[in-house]
């Protein structure tokens, strides 16, 4: 499919999905997770940069700046904006489009987008809308994967900004509280190695001694965690065997 505007490469492509919904989920303390569908979305947006003037005190300060707004709201975006003083070298005008491509299109036409962006950048920097140029605008497409996941019986839906790669949207996924039982496990990998003792065995007795430390006459055991805990008196059980006592 030919459009009249550049689109931004793609890359991340359709075999990279899993390996980045894979360390978004991981992140957030999930283990397993679905993929149900997939969509690629390419959006318009409009690069542009602008100059402002301002009287004050008898002098005239000048100022330029460059933003993108997303052509489909014709609102400012700012995480799109971050390409535009570094645009890719190589855009085409050309798509392959499948059923699981989508092409968004403009919501004006580019005279009434300019006005937008104008009278935007007045209202952000409170001034008239005359006191505003737009010195340069231009229309491109940048593409995005829509994730649907399944993951811990609920669906999730996510956005990957696919020319940088980064996740834009996590679709309210929240990290997961580690259960007991996933806690232990953890904890029993980290005891297998020496940095792992060292740094286990420094939060339990810091944990144990917070017990001592304060003023009250009552000592709360209820504020150590059973792992903390445990490991303390394994490390008395240690002294204890390194002594010969036991």
């Amino acid at each position: 499919m030919l459009l009249s505007s550049p689109v931004f490469p793609l890359s991340v492509n359709e075999n990279d999905i899993n390996n980045a919904v894979q360390k978004l989920v991981h992140s957030k303390g999930r283990l397993s997770f679905l993929i149900a569908e997939k969509k690629l979305i390419y959006m318009p947006f409009w690069f542009l940069d602008y100059a402002t003037y301002i009287k004050k005190d008898g002098l005239v300060e000048h100022s330029k700046g460059s933003k993108a707004m997303n052509a489909s709201t014709n609102e400012f975006d700012s995480a799109a904006a971050e390409p535009v003083k570094n645009l890719p070298k190589e855009m085409a005008k050309s798509l392959e489009v499948n059923t699981s491509t989508e092409i968004i299109k403009p919501k004006s036409s580019r005279n009434d987008a300019k006005k937008a962006a104008q009278m935007a950048v007045a209202a952000e920097k409170n001034l008239p809308p005359e006191n505003v140029t737009i010195t340069s605008f231009n229309l491109y497409y940048i593409p995005f994967w829509n994730i649907s996941a399944m993951i811990g019986g609920a669906n999730y839906t996510f956005r990957i900004n696919a020319f940088s790669g980064k996740i834009i949207d996590e679709g309210g996924l929240t990290v997961k509280e580690k259960n007991i039982q996933e806690l232990i496990q953890e904890t029993i990998n980290e005891l297998t190695t020496p940095q792992g003792w060292v740094s286990n065995s420094k939060s339990a007795i810091n944990s144990v001694m917070d017990i001592f430390g304060g003023t009250s006459k009552t000592l709360n055991f209820q504020k150590v965690s059973p792992i903390d805990m445990a490991i303390f008196l394994l490390l008395i059980v240690l002294v204890l065997v390194l002594l010969k006592i036991i």
